[in-house]
């Protein structure tokens, strides 16, 4: 099972960039799970994007697809995070940043 992932994730690495905005916080948290990326093959790429967390950009022969205003996740640690952001003092943030995914019909996962 971790062997397919593992070749999974090298295949995709070979046609897909990762992409990690540039506010994200560099935590302990953050550093294990890019060192996990780094563990599978996929080495992410620091770059600011304009909803969410993470993208992607494709590769496909000579083309390349540009994923970071289309389709981002959203990451949130916890549920005391994402309860925060509904309903707290992020709420005013997080309206915002789903506001530009609306604008720019990007979807937020």
């Amino acid at each position: 099972m971790v062997e397919s992932l593992y070749k999974a994730c090298k295949a995709a690495s070979e046609t897909f960039d990762l992409i990690v905005d540039t506010r994200e916080q560099l935590t302990e948290r953050y550093e294990k799970r890019i060192e996990a990326f780094k563990n599978l093959g996929v080495t992410p790429i620091r770059q600011k994007l304009y909803a969410g967390d993470y993208s992607a950009i494709a590769k496909i022969g000579t083309h390349t697809i540009d994923y970071t205003t289309r389709i981002s996740l959203e990451r949130k640690k916890d549920l005391s995070e994402l309860i925060t952001c509904l309903s707290g003092t992020s709420r005013q943030r997080f309206e915002a940043e789903l506001r530009r995914a609306y604008l720019c019909r990007c979807k937020l996962y």
